[in-house]
């Protein structure tokens, strides 16, 4: 079952046969974030084709213009099989030609996180005036019906200032700063439509009540197969670690470390989404994972164990990920899990539990959500809550320079904060609770008399000693 002990670790391998000059650029970012990056340049790029021609490379535009002189819309006007879709024959020979420059321009373009392999637009004429880009982002609004959210607007300029580092092109400082006020007018208005009734006001994944992540893990024990045991396991691993699902798929089994107190494991988190290059002193500080006896579905350590009991050939690989295999899939075998439960589980009126015992439509629910619930249940606003320094250090967020420096030290609040996302009750003197002792113990004579206190702690130096 799963992977030989000998076997070398595949993540290891992949990440040292990056070790070029070509991949050590590629490895600067996700391979998703450089898949968005191209497929908004290519969008870009199209239009100023389509549109405004005389900004496009001339021997690029010629290029262009010939592929577009050639394309075969045969497979558009004599189909392999009989078209049923909604859309006019014309509408599907436009789509079918803006795919094909696309493909043209992406290949011009090269890698998403490499410099182009040709000019393809001629931007020291585009920038003389940032009026052509504006027109752009207006055309793409009304192309969308109705405003993006405003920190849409700020991704897309964003884009263009990657497009000109591929293309080793520095913008004039008077078009950046002219684009800014352009910009601010796109997000003003994008807010002020939103407030009056266009879109969404919440958008993005949901945070999940503490309820329903308990809840949820309940459900996941319902499962068949080992996919509960994993979802449970992922899940409690994402809360108590505070942290994003792409963080909890690095952790190696290594890493679960005892602490010096003996009553929690410290699990560091190097590498990070806001910390790739590990310069963060704070993302190194370990994050104690409590156990929870008094409430079992929100226990860390039960859930940890079920999943090692049915996956033991991860205790045999030390060096190995903690869940074992690609990052991407084993994310999105949890997120299959997650929606398995959220869609079983109804009500009489066949209504998503979800949805009616706390107000969350299911597919507002993500990975996402879990690292969202955990930031809430820390800033409880309880007055015995942690400090911002401690609920910071938890979340893996930056202090600043100099108290990164000086903090970082400082151990118990990031216990107390552990304690807290382990489902520990901060109000009641059972915060202090530990992990259970097992000792052995007679069943018929414990369920017919309760064993005593001092007959336990007899037990437990007899049980010490051997």
């Amino acid at each position: 079952m799963g992977i030989p002990p000998s076997a070398p670790n595949p993540r290891l391998q992949e990440l040292h046969a990056n070790l070029s000059p070509n991949n050590l650029l590629r490895s600067q970012r996700e391979a998703k974030t450089f898949e968005n990056w191209q497929y908004v340049h290519t969008a870009f790029v199209l239009y100023t084709y389509l549109n405004t021609p005389q900004y496009i490379d001339d021997a690029f535009r010629r290029h262009l213009r010939d592929v577009d002189a050639t394309i075969d819309y045969g497979v558009i006007t004599n189909p392999p099989r009989r078209y049923r879709g909604p859309l006019p024959i014309d509408e599907r020979k436009k789509r079918h030609r803006e795919k094909i420059l696309r493909e043209k321009i992406s290949d011009a373009l090269g890698h998403g996180g490499m410099q182009a392999l040709r000019t393809t637009i001629n931007l020291r004429a585009y920038t003389d005036d940032p009026i052509h880009y504006v027109q752009y982002l207006i055309a793409k609004t009304e192309a969308n019906g109705k405003f993006f959210v405003p920190d849409h607007y700020t991704q897309l300029r964003s884009h263009f200032n990657n497009f000109c580092k591929r293309h080793r092109f520095t913008p004039p400082q008077e078009f950046v700063s002219l684009l800014g006020q352009y910009m601010d007018g796109f997000q003003r208005l994008a807010n002020k439509a939103r407030q009056s009734g266009e879109g969404k006001m919440h958008t993005g994944s949901r945070c999940m009540p503490w309820e329903m992540y308990r809840d949820t893990t309940r459900w996941f024990y319902s499962l068949p197969e080992g996919d509960g045991i994993f979802g449970a396991a992922w899940s409690k691993t994402t809360v108590n670690m505070c942290c994003r699902g792409d963080s909890t798929g690095q952790i190696c089994t290594k890493h679960l470390v005892l602490s010096d107190s003996g009553d929690s494991f410290g699990i560091a988190a190097c590498h990070a989404k806001d910390s790739q290059t590990g310069t963060d002193p704070v993302k190194l500080i370990p994050r104690d994972c409590f156990c929870n006896p008094l409430d079992f579905f929100a226990d860390w350590a039960s859930s940890v164990f079920h999943y090692l009991v049915l996956n033991p050939y991860v205790l045999r690989d030390v060096d190995g990920p903690l869940f074992p295999g690609d990052r991407k899939s084993q994310a999105q075998k949890y997120s299959r899990a997650l929606k398995k439960i959220l869609d079983l589980y109804v009500n009489e009126d066949d209504q998503p539990l979800c949805l009616t015992k706390y107000g969350v439509d299911p597919k507002h629910i993500t990975l996402y959500s879990l690292r969202k619930g955990a930031h809430t249940r820390l800033n409880c606003g309880s007055t015995a809550a942690p400090s911002s320094a401690a609920c910071l250090l938890r979340e893996g967020h930056s202090l600043g320079g100099v108290r990164s420096h000086y903090i970082e030290i400082e151990r118990a609040s990031n216990q107390y904060a552990g304690r807290i996302v382990a489902g520990l009750d901060v109000n009641s003197a059972e915060f202090a609770a530990s992990f259970p002792d097992f000792i052995p113990v007679d069943p018929e004579t414990c369920l017919t008399q309760p064993l005593s206190d001092r007959a336990y702690q007899a037990k437990k130096i007899k049980s010490t000693r051997k």
